[in-house]
């Protein structure tokens, strides 16, 4: 395993957590910040990508509460508020796009947490968004679900893991991985397990330096 992918897999139960749980500011801990940054994925990777998650076109994809109450934050620019109002934080959508040329195109965006930004653990040059908790009281025809059923019948599922599911497609010098993340006992209205999807892109070391 690559050492930029040993980070992506280290890096996410932190924000799982945030995810099915209300933050919580403790001391020598900061939540990544939010920004608007469009990703592109090309050729033979954005075939495989749409492949795998059936798309034909767009998708909006709703973001966790967590990512969207960072992109309120963000909006808002207010570094007053010390905590998150996870109940009633508002709606907040990406959008994933494909097209189908000579030379395909998947194209992410616009709001993605920093994780060069959030402690402990800072993580340059990775970016990430996720799912709400994806469980079965959500209607089948819900654009995360229909992600979601897509990847447990792929092969690469595994069921028993907390990591149900990964997988990276590298295209020039970024790297798309798409995760699935079983959550056991996190929906207090069901027994049944849940679900995160996330999407998180990883820049090449030449990215990072050119930014530094």
């Amino acid at each position: 395993m690559k050492p930029w992918t040993e980070r992506i897999v280290k890096l996410t139960p932190f924000l799982v957590i945030i995810m099915v749980s209300i933050p919580s500011f403790v001391s020598g801990a900061k939540f990544p910040n939010a920004i608007e940054k469009t990703f592109v994925i090309r050729g033979p990777a954005a075939d495989s990508v749409a492949r795998l998650l059936g798309l034909t076109h767009n998708v909006s994809l709703r973001l966790s509460k967590a990512d969207a109450w960072a992109v309120y934050l963000l909006k808002k620019q207010d570094t007053a508020i010390e905590e998150f109002d996870y109940e009633n934080a508002p709606p907040c959508y990406n959008k994933v796009e494909y097209i189908s040329d000579k030379v395909s195109s998947l194209i992410l965006y616009p709001y993605w947490l920093d994780l060069g930004t959030r402690l402990p653990e800072p993580k340059v040059g990775c970016y990430t968004f996720g799912s709400p908790l994806l469980t079965e009281k959500i209607k089948q025809d819900d654009p995360w679900m229909k992600i979601l059923h897509r990847l447990k019948a792929d092969p690469a599922w595994n069921g028993s893991k907390d990591v149900s599911f990964f997988r990276c497609y590298p295209s020039e010098k970024i790297t798309l991985c798409i995760e699935v993340y079983k959550c056991k006992n996190c929906d207090e209205a069901s027994e049944s397990t849940s679900h995160i999807v996330t999407f998180s892109i990883q820049l090449s070391r030449d990215q990072i330096e050119q930014k530094e």
